[in-house]
């Protein structure tokens, strides 16, 4: 039989540390899985291989091959559902009056408070005439440029002006369309003063809701309070500030039953640790359900998630 080669076992060795991390399982634990020595799984993982002989090798990776498949079968029958909270259906119906008024308003909140999820799935609901852009720190303005014109479907090339004007057309030529700009705190002030030459140049015929954290909100009054130049404009314009908060109890009791946690104990343990917010949920709930097996969740289960 063929010796493996280095990257033979560079690989196995990397499935077994995503075997570990996915299941939050002890090396001492893999072992027994493996039925060989503790020490060898840790010299294994520590790069220490002289003494490893490749029936060794072989026999873990037969091991962590099957846990993993084990795992991305559980990872795929996992699905996250959304459920229709309040803060879900108060962005719902800021993009309604936006789009259906010509309006510039704004949602923020702290992150995890299911302000993308939300918006995707207005666009999802809405495909004809909404416009989805995610902003990021790395944009300059015509990059922030290109992102709207590649949403809206138009092929421009040309200087920052240029590619403006073919947006502004592309929006006044649309039927009652939204622009939805998320996570706008991560844009320059550059970028920012965009959003009002784009609303003043489709101003009563195109819906613009901006959104990000409460970081966004600070930052935009802040550089009113500094005269930044443009920022009193941009901030006159913007109608409204919705501000959204951390997952709702009872949206969280719903989530914890959709996926079969329903002892008042862990649900309450979960409230209590767990449900800061929609991000922090759904990392609790998808790797109790990876741990689970075919047991019931427990307490004790819970509190092995940290």
């Amino acid at each position: 039989m063929t010796s493996l080669t280095i990257e033979q076992k560079q690989a196995i060795r990397n499935k077994i540390e995503f075997y570990l991390a996915a299941k939050s399982i002890s090396q001492s634990r893999f072992a027994e899985l493996s039925k060989i020595s503790t020490a060898n799984i840790s010299n294994i993982l520590k790069g220490k291989w002289d003494k490893i002989s490749d029936d060794i090798w072989r026999k873990v990776e037969d091991t962590a091959q099957q846990q993993v498949e084990q795992v991305n079968e559980v990872s795929q029958k996992f699905k996250w559902r959304i459920v229709k909270g309040k803060g879900f259906l108060t962005i719902n119906n800021l993009c309604q009056e936006a789009q259906d008024n010509n309006r510039m308003l704004a949602v923020y909140g702290e992150t995890g408070y299911g302000k993308t999820s939300a918006l995707k799935e207005y666009k999802k609901e809405n495909p004809k005439a909404t416009y989805y852009v995610l902003c990021d720190e790395l944009m300059n303005q015509k990059q922030f440029l290109q992102a709207m014109a590649e949403e809206l479907g138009v092929e421009v090339e040309g200087d920052k002006n240029t590619i403006l004007r073919a947006v502004v057309q592309a929006l006044n030529s649309k039927a009652n369309p939204l622009l939805i700009l998320d996570d706008c705190g991560k844009l320059n002030d550059n970028c920012l003063r965009l959003i009002r030459l784009v609303y003043d140049r489709t101003v009563d015929k195109v819906g613009i809701v901006l959104a990000g954290t409460t970081y966004f909100k600070n930052y935009v009054e802040m550089r009113v309070r500094k005269d930044t130049m443009g920022f009193r404009e941009l901030h006159r314009r913007i109608e409204y500030w919705q501000e959204i908060s951390k997952p709702e109890d009872k949206v969280v009791q719903v989530i914890c039953q959709q996926y079969g946690i329903i002892d008042d104990g862990c649900v309450n343990y979960i409230l209590s640790y767990h449900a800061a917010n929609f991000g922090k949920l759904k990392s609790t709930i998808t790797n109790v359900q990876r741990l689970r097996k075919d047991e019931g969740i427990s307490l004790e289960l819970l509190k092995r998630i940290k």
